[in-house]
Order: C-alpha cells, then structure tokens, then sequence
C-alpha cells in the first residue's frame, strides 16, 4: 500500500530466490525497484521555448524532441564516455547516450529557454504521470558555460573573453568554438538532478531568428530558482537555473538581452530517487505538457 495506491504483486516461486519473508532484504525496496525497471516506459521531451509577445499572450514551441529512454540503478558519466559503470541507487538514472544525435538539432538564442519533461507510462498504457518537468534559461546556460571555459582556458589565452582597450585591439582572428561543457543542475523543487552538454554553434550551423521574437518585446520580472545556485553535484554552475509553476509565466515577459550567441543544449541525463518516480506516478498523476 503507497499512499492511497495499492499494488498487486504476483511472485513466482523457485529454489534460486530467497524464501519471502526473509529478514536478509528489504522487500518494500525491492518490490519498488523491480516496480520502476521492469513496469513503467519511459519517454523524455526536450523542447526550445520562444517567450510569448504581448500580442498572443502564448509561448510556443519552436522545436520539440522526444526519445525512449531506461531506468537504471547504475550510471556511466556522459563527460568520459568509456569509463566504468557506477551503482547510482537509490538514485535512478534515465540516460541519453546518443545525445548529440538526438537533440543535436536544439539551437536556443538569447530569450528562449530550454523545456525538460520526463513521463511514465505503465505497460497497459492505463497510467501516465510526469516525474520531472522544468525549464531553464538560456542566459543561465550561457553565464556556466562562459565561466567553465574561462577557467579551462591557458592564462594567456583568458585576454580573449575581456575588453581590450580599443588601440591594443588585434585584427579578428578565425577562434575556434569552445569546447562542450557538462552543466549538472538540481530539478525543480530541489527533486532530482539533470545534466546538459552546452556548446557554442557555428555561424553557418546557426538556424536562423525567428523574427517574432526580438529585442523590444517586454518579458517580466525574474523567475524565482530552486537547486543549490552552483550546479550541484561538482557540475559547471548554473543549478539553480530550473523554473516551474506559476513561475515560468512570470519570467516569459522577461526582456530580451542584447548579446546573442547561439548555444547547442542536449540532455545527457535525468537523475531521480525511485521513491520519487513511485510517487509521481501511482499518487500525483501530473498532466504531461510536451508529450500530451
């Protein structure tokens, strides 16, 4: 019994299984973790979102990707592709390890932001419920992303990302793009963990501006945050970035900055406890918004 939610379990019986009952296991732990792998489909969307202008009063989406994702109870870093598997539980990682194919094709400019909606399903489709679900700015990508590139670069090198006194200015010189950086930030409400490979676009990979969203039009006030504000988990900054709620509509009416460089962001992971994911579904029921 979860709550109001009450489950039926069916066990099959063999010599190779522990006797039920026996006080070595915690079966409420394990009846949730097989629950969580074995049981639910899970289906991650990653939008970018255009502020809405006064005129239409909506955001709207301008480009929407959703993949098949797995719970696992163990997890590999997507910044050091090869290395061992480590044992995440009772954290559960949904994964993306082809990330720069799935969501390669996700361009955010200054004023959009980035959407996040992870769902479960059961097997019989009868259950759905959103266990993350948040948003965060393109300014807050952009502001860990410069600040982990700052610190990785020579010292010499560092006089590229300030003003140089106009006589002293160098002819332009062809840079190339920096690197990808891994920024890990808490979820909304402090629930779980996500993590996004940020990096700078090539002029010509850029996709072009919608002309509906521009410098002028008004946005409001700032978006209340939640998480650690210094990318938790030793991650690159910007965690207390995600916003939810009421609050998103607060922040759509947010002024457009002047400074526009487009920015490739794409989810390498959603980490979350399994007694979250069990609640989420069974008890909360969330509508989905991306994958409705």
């Amino acid at each position: 019994m979860l709550g109001q939610a009450t489950l039926r379990v069916c066990r099959r019986d063999s010599c190779l299984v522990p006797v039920p009952g026996d006080a070595a296991i915690d079966w409420e732990k394990s009846l949730l973790l097989h629950l969580v792998l074995h049981q639910f489909e899970y289906t991650v969307a990653c939008a970018v979102s255009v502020p809405h202008t006064e005129r239409s009063g909506h955001a709207r989406v301008r480009r929407r990707v959703a993949q098949a994702v797995y719970a696992s109870p163990s997890r590999v870093r997507m910044d050091g592709k090869g290395q061992a598997m480590e044992l995440s539980y009772p954290q559960i990682f949904f994964m993306v390890h082809d990330f720069d194919q799935v969501f390669g094709d996700l361009c955010l400019h200054a004023g959009d932001m980035v959407c996040v909606e992870l769902c479960a399903r059961d097997l019989s489709r009868s259950k759905v419920g959103v266990i993350f679900q948040g948003s965060i700015r393109y300014e807050v990508l952009k502001r860990a992303h410069d600040r982990r590139q700052a610190r990785g670069l020579p010292g010499p090198l560092r006089l590229l990302w300030r003003p140089l006194p106009l006589p002293l200015l160098p002819p332009p010189l062809p840079l190339p793009l920096p690197p990808t950086t891994f920024v890990r930030m808490r979820g909304p409400g402090g629930k779980g963990r996500a993590e996004m490979a940020v990096s700078g676009v090539a002029g010509d990979n850029a996709p072009h501006r919608p002309h509906g969203n521009r410098r002028g039009e008004t946005r409001g006030g700032d978006a209340e945050t939640a998480g650690d504000g210094g990318g938790g988990g030793g991650g690159g900054g910007g965690g207390g970035g995600w916003v939810t709620g009421s609050v998103l509509s607060s922040w759509l009416r947010r002024s457009v900055p002047t400074a526009d460089t487009p920015l490739s962001a794409r989810l390498t992971y959603i980490s979350l406890p399994c007694s979250a994911i069990i609640n989420d579904v069974l008890e909360l029921r969330q509508t989905p918004v991306l994958l409705a």
